[in-house]
């Protein structure tokens, strides 16, 4: 195989050369790559070899296969980039692993063990000993090596549980918990997680719960911490790497991104089934703007993926290609590696190092490992009866051996050591799964899990309630779902599922009332939505405090429906009037999926249900103040985007039939379907967004100036018969100055309560200490953030008071008295309270405050 590839390539090198442009097809490039070579002679320069390098590139893109690997990795080699030259030969082995000679497995697996990719190596030397397997003398080495290397893997993938059973004080705290975060109680949903997790550091179940929460609750910094408590406490827990990376992925800072991407990779490799996290983690890497790594994802989601799925993906590979084909043209390809996965926590028992030998045999697979296995796992649960691991693993053990009613037993065993471990659960319920007629034992086993925390099992109960019919359950289960796992792996599905069902049940119940209703009222409706209800400008006047939480909601609405809409849209349009069939059918079919959902990345409902769920987030706020909206009618903002919708929705019969056959459709509906595209694209467009940005601004901030700082303070001392009052001291040239002034992101309400529970505090210290003269003084600046230029505006307000104050006093308050109002306010409009040194002479302490600002409209 190896000869012929090799004449194959004699034979390239023989022919004329062409040039780099006219390259049509991989085989024209491998050609003019070959005759490059020839002219330069048995040592060409370095200048000829990255050409040829760059031609085999193209050529492998257009046309992936295993010689052009090989023929790439010598040029490679003959470079000196060892590190390309492993990468394609690994490729060229995973092709057609007849062309890679025993030498160059061996360079292959001494790779994977300098990398310290054990399981690589092993497989390397797995493939070198079948090559030589005719020399028994000559592959003895290979075993021990092996033998070694798999002890490696299991002491680096093999973790320990950080604690043991949890307690019931704990459990009870995560179930309670649970149920207040399904009814929407989520001040105690978040007081009973977090004491779960006081109780039982480690519990890993309470950590994701709170995690999810935090994420539903849109506080980044929190959910980001919950996920790394679970991490350290289960290092290969799918649900926390997988939402670890989602939120990561959110955040603007490009540390935090780069961390989503390698954790995305990490959940993939731990999951080779999942390969939906395949397509994510392409998508992901395309829109940091790798786009090989993209396109090496999708092309390894592609290989096993079925035959529906290639086709959805066969317009986002052909992008992928050309960028990297640019890239190619242009400068070389970006590299990075994996991040080297987390070291995995030991815990205490006199049976980890049984359960660890128990592991590597299991590993072996063998049936004398696997007898091996057994004895010493016997031994692990005779010196730890409460070592639930040993028991989880005879259960994976006897599934193995096709042994499922000893399999079955030991999971209950594993259960009875420890009840709180969900993922003891897991595994019994879909061993279950799998045997035929044992569907109530796999519900009830599935059951169990929910209780004992798993999100996981939620989804599966909500699949068999959908089943059987109960829909109610069904939805209420899949509602579950999302708001404890909302980054979760079957998030798509579930919200697909929540929508089809929540459709069904309204136009079974409703179908007939709506009906009637519409005939009866159809003009005064018209009218009334017309003009009923509040603008989303007038809401904001009148509760300032809700622009906090609208900001997120209307950047959403932005981001997909504004900037990704807008631009597909006007594209597509384009695309629709090719005279091209198969250019118009895939350009529907892109539609389809962006527009109304589908598996991709838009699979949430799709464009559409994004923009409906937004309105819908932003009624829903409106009405917990008693305001009633009306967003898609008499509001100038956003209005256009709600007739967009309606016409895109309008367009989707004619978008299935061009989608089905291009061909039997007449040119005036494809006219009228660009058309109406174009339009919903310049509505769109209407709305830049710079108004509404304003509008929350003005909402969400307040302008602060000495003068009312002074006005707080006399209310203050009037409140508290203190006189004559003290005067507040201007600090700094910002508030020394008459005109001078600065704006927080702080609504006028908290921001006044902040300082009325600042300066009462400091009357309250004064009163009770022989002070003769009391000095009060304030000083503001604007500062950056070193790396993000973010303004933050830091106020002190400085004393005379003699006595210690700290930021722990301060932070450590009841949050419904004094310092805990002020601490519990800060902390809300993402700022920090400290103590420090006075700014001044003739003052003690100062009480400092960093807020987030505005960026300042001109000269202060």
């Amino acid at each position: 195989m190896i000869a012929a590839a090799l004449t194959a390539v004699v034979l390239l090198a023989q022919t004329p050369a062409l040039s780099e442009d006219c390259g049509s097809d991989a085989d024209t490039l491998a050609r003019e790559a070959e005759t490059l070579l020839a002219e330069a002679g048995p040592r060409p320069s370095a200048a000829t070899l990255d050409r040829a390098r760059r031609l085999y590139r193209r050529a492998r893109l257009l046309s992936p296969s295993a010689p052009f690997s090989l023929r790439a990795a010598d040029l490679a080699s003959a470079a000196g980039d060892e590190e390309e030259s492993g990468d394609l030969l690994s490729e060229a082995a995973e092709g057609d692993p007849k062309l890679v000679s025993p030498a160059e497995r061996l360079i292959l697996a001494r790779r994977g063990e300098a990398r310290r990719q054990w399981r690589d190596a092993i497989a390397q030397y797995g493939h070198l000993r079948a090559a030589l397997a005719s020399d028994p003398g000559a592959t003895a080495w290979i075993d021990g090596k092996i033998g070694r290397l798999e002890v490696e893997v299991e002491a680096q993938a093999i973790s320990a549980p950080t604690i043991g059973q949890a307690p019931p004080e704990a459990r009870l705290a995560l179930a309670d918990g649970r149920r207040a975060l399904a009814v929407g109680d989520l001040p105690k949903a978040r007081e009973r997680l977090t004491l779960a997790w006081k109780l039982s550091p480690g519990y890993v179940e309470a950590a994701l719960a709170l995690a999810a929460l935090e994420t539903r609750e849109s506080r980044a910094p929190e959910a980001i911490r919950a996920y790394r408590d679970a991490l350290a406490a289960d290092p290969n827990r799918l649900e926390a790497l997988v939402g670890l990376a989602n939120v990561l992925w959110d955040e603007p800072d490009r540390a935090a991104k780069e961390e989503s991407l390698s954790l995305l990779d990490r959940a993939a490799a731990a999951r080779p089934d999942a390969i939906s996290l395949l397509k994510l983690a392409a998508t992901r890497w395309a829109e940091w703007g790798d786009a090989a790594k993209a396109l090496n994802r999708i092309d390894t989601f592609r290989r096993r993926a079925g035959a529906g799925e290639k086709r959805t993906t066969e317009n986002f590979r052909e992008t992928l290609a050309r960028r990297v084909d640019a890239q190619l043209s242009g400068e070389a390809e970006p590299g990075g590696g994996p991040s080297p996965s987390e070291a995995p926590l030991e815990g205490a028992s006199p049976a980890i190092d049984q359960w660890k030998i128990a592991q590597a045999y299991f590993r072996r697979g063998d049936p004398a490992s696997l007898a091996s296995a057994l004895e010493h796992l016997g031994e692990a649960e005779r010196l730890d009866p409460a070592f639930a691991r040993a028991p989880e693993l005879a259960g994976a053990l006897h599934e193995k051996r096709g042994e499922l009613a000893l399999a079955r037993a030991a999971y209950e065993r594993a259960i009875a050591a420890d009840p709180s471990r969900a993922a003891t659960y897991e595994r019994l319920a879909l061993l279950l799964d799998r045997q035929p007629g044992r569907e109530a034992d796999a519900e009830e086993a599935w059951r169990r899990a929910e209780q004992a925390g798993s999100s996981e099992a939620l989804f599966h109960l909500a699949e068999t309630a959908g089943r059987g019919g109960r829909r109610g359950e069904a939805l209420s289960l899949y509602r579950r779902y999302l708001a404890e796992s909302p980054g979760g792996v079957h998030a798509e599905d579930v919200t697909r599922a929540i929508a089809a069902l929540e459709s069904s049940r309204r136009v079974s119940v409703l179908v007939l009332g709506l009906a009637l209703l519409f005939v009866v009222l159809a003009a005064g409706a018209f009218a009334y939505r017309r003009v009923a209800g509040r603008t989303f400008e007038e809401w904001l006047r009148e509760e300032p405090a809700r622009a906090r939480e609208a900001r997120p909601i209307v950047g959403r609405l932005r981001h997909e429906v504004l900037k990704h809409g807008g631009l597909l849209l006007a594209d597509a349009a384009n695309r629709l009037s090719e005279p091209d069939p198969e250019a118009r059918r895939a350009a529907a079919r892109l539609l389809l999926s962006r527009l109304f959902g589908s598996r991709g990345r838009e699979g949430r409902g799709g464009l559409i249900h994004q923009a409906s769920d937004s309105f819908a987030r932003l009624n829903a706020l409106a009405e917990e103040d008693g305001h009633r909206l009306n967003l898609e009618r008499k509001d100038r903002l956003f209005s256009p985007i709600a007739e967009g919708c309606r016409v895109l929705r309008g367009l989707e019969p004619a978008l299935s039939r061009i989608a089905e056959d291009p061909e039997k459709v007449e040119g005036n509906d494809v006219r009228h379907v660009a058309e109406g595209l174009r339009r919903a694209a310049a509505l769109f467009r209407s709305n830049t967004g710079a108004e509404v940005s304003r509008l929350l601004d003005e909402a969400s901030s307040t302008r602060v100036r000495l003068s009312e700082l002074q006005d707080v303070l006399l209310r203050v001392c009037a409140e508290k018969g203190v006189a004559p009052p003290p005067v507040l001291e201007p600090l700094g040239q910002l508030l020394r100055d008459s005109s001078g002034s600065i704006a927080v992101r702080v609504d006028r309400g908290d921001w006044d309560t902040i300082w009325r529970n600042l300066l009462a505090n400091a009357l309250d210290a004064a009163g009770a200490m022989p002070v003769s003269e009391v000095r009060l003084g304030v000083s503001a600046e604007l500062l950056r953030d070193p790396v993000t230029g973010a303004p933050t505006a830091r106020f002190i307000l400085a004393d005379n008071l003699p006595g210690a104050l700290t930021a722990e006093m301060i932070r450590g308050r009841a949050a419904d008295r004094g310092w805990g109002i002020v601490a519990d306010l800060v902390r809300r409009h993402d700022g920090t309270a400290d103590v420090g040194p006075a700014p001044a002479p003739g003052y003690g302490k100062g009480v400092v405050l960093e807020l987030p600002a505005l960026e300042p409209e001109g000269p202060p």
